[in-house]
């Protein structure tokens, strides 16, 4: 019993530790999609060809909807507290 007992604490304690890099990670693809918003408007500044323009800004939205849709997985994984890995 006392044996199980230090496996769930253990187990609690990693989850702890998943759940503040998680919350890390969110933090910092948080401010990933800022910079992507910047990089937008800095684009329309800076690109003068209406081709290249509409494929800079194509790829900077894909970018900035994976880095958006990875930090609500995230957020689902620290809500709901689901294991990361196996003790």
């Amino acid at each position: 019993m006392i044996l199980k007992s230090s496996v769930t604490q253990r187990g609690s304690s990693a989850r702890g530790k998943a759940t503040k890099c998680h919350s890390l990670y969110i933090a910092q693809l948080q401010r990933v999609v800022a910079f992507y918003y910047k990089q937008e408007s800095d684009a329309q500044g800076w690109i003068k060809d209406a081709e290249k323009l509409k494929v800079v800004l194509a790829a900077l939205q894909e970018r900035k909807e994976t880095a958006r849709r990875l930090a609500n997985v995230l957020a689902r994984i620290e809500q709901c507290d689901i294991p990361t890995s196996t003790p």
